[in-house]
């Protein structure tokens, strides 16, 4: 039997050559070498091309990946391996013999850790010792199965996390894995960097929370920050006579005031979704509306830094993306942003995309996000112009940053917007003050 060896990468130029040179040996052997790009903007594949027999690119996620792999893949056992994972030499042989009776499904190999410290050895016996008791395998493991059984069970979830895991379980159902002695080596490097015993208590935790049923969307933002996304949304205080001042044309302050409150609440539960965290930024995060909202939709209130929007927006995309991988920033005045639409722009930028901007009908934009940050983009803008979007357009250009453009929407400004959002919700027919025409 032969194997389709699948790796999913994504900006592993550094180590990609050298890695991968290890795994000639298989493909001279006559099994396959797959190679899945996840989006990577360093040299991963033009570096990898020499080494592989089949390079893919898909959208990043190591589940997506792996699928996309083993939809392209030529032979009956399936091999699923990390870039940073080395198989023994004999591997290839292990898995045959491993799945020589056609009622085994699948595999995995024990694994060691690449380090020196004592605690990596404990650390690796005792994954071994508890997926040979649990049939559970992680990708570290480098999960081997075969191809009719993984179709079967049509693949990876598509999920940010625990993928392994899930998969695991279903392929458990049908049979136990094989759980061979020879070992895969696997980096250390996680570990090390971010201390041993902290990565090991965090590791523990994130899969008692799977086991007790949190979602591995959640999981992602307490496993890796880098890798996470911030949906940042920008409010001001609803101060009578303060906000939404171009709506006194058709309604009083105190009205007003009221229309921004509702806006807000409505803002925060339809962006409400999985696979992001939201901020709050506003400018008295001790304002009396806010504390609720806190409270009952679990909110971080951020404040608001700088003497104009630029400044402001500059200052909380400079901040989240020291912890996150991408920030989207948002008004709350919009009707059009919701779920659907930031989980589009949120696979936009783990597409590759530097930046995603949201057009909106009166010239400027409803929504920026970033996965890089530059200051050009926010100073000496005259912000409420209607060329506020030209001009963000030509700085981008400047900076010679990949963007995706959503579609344009439209957002609540003036009287004939108000009117608009009277027509499409109900709810707000009842902002009207006494004698004043709306």
């Amino acid at each position: 039997m032969r194997c389709s060896i699948i790796v999913p990468v994504l900006n592993e130029a550094g180590t990609l050559p050298a890695w991968l040179s290890h795994l000639q040996t298989f493909r001279q052997a006559g099994h396959e070498l797959i190679l899945v790009d996840g989006g990577s903007h360093d040299a991963s594949i033009t570096l990898a091309r020499p080494w592989v027999d089949k390079i893919i690119t898909t959208s990043a996620g190591r589940g997506r990946q792996m699928n996309a792999g083993a939809a392209q893949a030529r032979h009956e056992i399936l091999v699923f391996l990390h870039a940073d994972t080395f198989l023994p030499e004999d591997a290839m042989q292990v898995i045959t013999q491993a799945l020589a009776d056609r009622r085994q499904a699948w595999g995995r190999f024990n694994v060691r850790l690449s380090g020196r410290h004592p605690l990596l050895r404990l650390i690796a016996l005792m994954m071994n010792i508890r997926s040979c008791i649990t049939g559970i395998a992680t990708g570290d493991q480098a999960m081997f199965v075969r191809r009719e059984v993984f179709e079967a069970q049509k693949g990876f979830s598509t999920i940010p996390l625990m993928e392994d895991i899930e998969l695991s379980k279903r392929l458990r159902q049908q049979t136990r894995p094989a759980c061979v002695r020879e070992t895969v080596t696997t980096s250390s490097r996680r570990w090390e960097e971010h201390g041993i015993l902290r990565t090991m208590w965090l590791m523990w935790r994130l899969r008692l929370a799977y086991w007790r049923g949190a979602s591995p969307e959640r999981l992602l933002q307490r496993y890796d920050k880098k890798s996470s996304c911030c949906v940042c949304v920008f409010a001001r205080a609803p101060v009578v006579g303060k906000v939404k001042t171009r709506l006194f044309a058709c309604m009083e302050a105190d009205v007003a005031c009221r229309v921004h409150e509702q806006l807000i609440r409505d803002c925060l539960v339809r962006v409400q979704g999985p696979l992001w965290s939201i901020q709050l930024w506003t400018t008295d995060t001790q304002h009396a509306f806010f504390l609720p909202l806190k409270k009952s939709l679990s909110l971080h209130l951020r404040s608001q830094q700088g003497s104009d929007l630029g400044q402001r927006m500059a200052h909380a995309a400079k901040q989240l993306l020291t912890d996150h991988a991408y920030v989207i920033l948002i008004g709350t005045d919009c009707p059009g942003l919701d779920t659907a639409y930031i989980n589009a722009v949120l696979q936009h930028l783990r597409d590759g995309a530097d930046c995603v901007l949201g057009p909106a009908e009166d010239g400027g934009y409803v929504m920026l996000a970033l996965s890089a940050f530059d200051m050009h983009l926010f100073e000496d803008m005259t912000w409420g112009h209607a060329q506020v979007l030209t001009e963000t357009r030509q700085r981008i250009r400047n900076l010679d940053w990949r963007c995706v453009e959503m579609p344009v929407l439209w957002d609540v400004d003036r009287p004939a917007d108000f009117k608009r959002l009277q027509a499409t919700d109900s709810r707000y027919l009842a902002y009207v003050s006494t004698g004043v025409s709306v």
